[in-house]
Parts: C-alpha cells; sequence; structure tokens
C-alpha cells in the first residue's frame, strides 16, 4: 500500500480521492510536475516549484508555499520509502477550494538496454500549437501527448515528435529534442512551441560549461537526419540517446560520444543536488 499527500494530510493511497466536480478532472484545469528522486531526494527541487508556481500564476490557481510542497515530497518520499524512482505534484483549482496533491513510487524509470540502444522516434500526426500559451504550462490537459506516444508505440518506436503549425519540430510527446552538428548543440527554441523543461535547462547549462555552443532555434525533421547524433531529455528520463527517426537512422544509428558525455556530467549533477539537498 502507498501513501499520498492531500492537503497537508498524508494518507493511504486508496483515500487520496478527487472531488467529482473538480475542474482538474472535469476539464483538465490544473497542473502537474514530474520529479526525479535520487538518493531519496526529489530532483532540482526549487525549478520544479518556480515552475509550477509560475503556471498557477497564470490559472489564478492560489499554491502552497515553496516550503509546503517540499515537506509534502518529504513526507511521501520517506512514507513510501523511495531511494531511487518518481515523485509527483498535482495543483488543481478543486470543487471548493485548491487541491495540493503530491505521493512518490520506486522504480527504476526507464531500462537501461533502452540507454544502450537508444530510442527510435516518429513524426507524431497529433502537432502542437505554438501560439498557444498553454504549450509553456505542464498542464493536466495532456492527452495530445500520450496520445503521439500511443501512436509511436503502435508504429515500434519510442516516442513522439510534435510539428507545429509551421512544420517545425516542437518537442516530444514526453521529451525535449536535442541535436548536435560539431561542437554545437541545437534545440528548439521557445519560440516553436516546446515546454521548457527542467532537464533541458539542466542539460544547456551541463553542455556549455563543457564548451559546447548551445543554441535554440527552429528545427526541421531534415535537420534531425543532417546531425551527427540527437537525443531527448527529461526528468525522468534524463538523457535518452535518439538513434531513428522514421525508420531512417540519425547520426550513425546509436548512441553518439556527446549524449554519453552529457549523461555522465547528468548523473554528477544529480549526485550534487542529492548531496545539496540531504
Amino acid at each position: 500500500m502507498g501513501w499520498v499527500w492531500v492537503n497537508g494530510r498524508l494518507l493511504p493511497e486508496e483515500q487520496g480521492v478527487v472531488p467529482c466536480g473538480d475542474p482538474g478532472l472535469l476539464y483538465g484545469e490544473g497542473l502537474f510536475e514530474t520529479l526525479a528522486v535520487h538518493r531519496g531526494i526529489p530532483a532540482f527541487l526549487e525549478r520544479h516549484l518556480e515552475r509550477l508556481d509560475a503556471g498557477a500564476t497564470f490559472l489564478g490557481i492560489p499554491s502552497p508555499p515553496f516550503s509546503r510542497w517540499a515537506e509534502a515530497l518529504r513526507e511521501v518520499v520517506a512514507a513510501n520509502r523511495v531511494q531511487e524512482g518518481w515523485a509527483r505534484l498535482v495543483l488543481t483549482p478543486g470543487s471548493s477550494s485548491p487541491l495540493a496533491v503530491a505521493w512518490a513510487g520506486s522504480g527504476r524509470r526507464y531500462p537501461e538496454d533502452d540507454y544502450r540502444r537508444g530510442w527510435r522516434a516518429i513524426i507524431s500526426s497529433y502537432r502542437q500549437d505554438h501560439l498557444s500559451p498553454l504549450c509553456r504550462l505542464k498542464t493536466l490537459s495532456f492527452l495530445p501527448h500520450l496520445l503521439a506516444r500511443r501512436e509511436a508505440r503502435q508504429r515500434g518506436a519510442d516516442e513522439g515528435l510534435h510539428l507545429n503549425f509551421r512544420g517545425e519540430i516542437a518537442e516530444g510527446a514526453y521529451t525535449n529534442l536535442f541535436l548536435v552538428k560539431g561542437q554545437t548543440l541545437l534545440t528548439p527554441g521557445l519560440e516553436s512551441g516546446p515546454l521548457a523543461g527542467i532537464t533541458r535547462a539542466v542539460v544547456m547549462e551541463l553542455a556549455a560549461a563543457a564548451g559546447l555552443e548551445v543554441r535554440e532555434g527552429r528545427v526541421t525533421p531534415e535537420d534531425v537526419h543532417r546531425a551527427d547524433e540527437a537525443f531527448l531529455t527529461s526528468s525522468l528520463a534524463g538523457i535518452m540517446p535518439l538513434v531513428a527517426l522514421e525508420g531512417r537512422p540519425v547520426g550513425e544509428g546509436k548512441p553518439g560520444p556527446v549524449a554519453k558525455k552529457l549523461a555522465a556530467a547528468y548523473a554528477e549533477c544529480l549526485d550534487r543536488e542529492a548531496d545539496r539537498l540531504k
């Protein structure tokens, strides 16, 4: 039996219910954050809470203070005895007052074989509206991304990439995209419609520290095929090599050296985060 935190109370998982009139349930009005838990510590907590708070301000949903969210995560991580795994925060308007929920679980986030072989992607038929302010928010209205991931799996791939209405790649269903060309790292700019991922930002900082030129801009599917290598990022995947798009190899069709180097730097960064916050 697992434990969840709901509006200040730690409850058995089956008692963590959502009121039927909650707009989060009825209309997807709400926000969520997914964090990696490493050595019992939710990674990059402050960054996640800053993004959640910015989204709550935009949607007009009162949110608990950072200290309360941090306490909630400590409670559910400890109650569920999570050392390596994930944690999630959800905020909705509630049926009569805001609903704040936190829970956590153990387990390897993705198999090691995925990192050794890399992921294959398709171009999803579900487009990203790069003009909508909602693409900047991590909202509960996540159905297009779920459908893109399902579409990818149905076609024998691991991830679906969303194009925006200009035909540029915005992001993956669950990930941000990076291309490597020489000593330059390129990722879709926010004007193309991706979510400003937490891991995306960390990787850009690590790449700059490693001496790579980091650029944000417009990225097309053909740019992916012209890249030396590519990889995807998310809080749970970390850095995942991208080795094929639409059945065509990316680079040499295997995880590349820059992705491996940055993955090692990212692992060290997670350790530093755990040391800092423990």
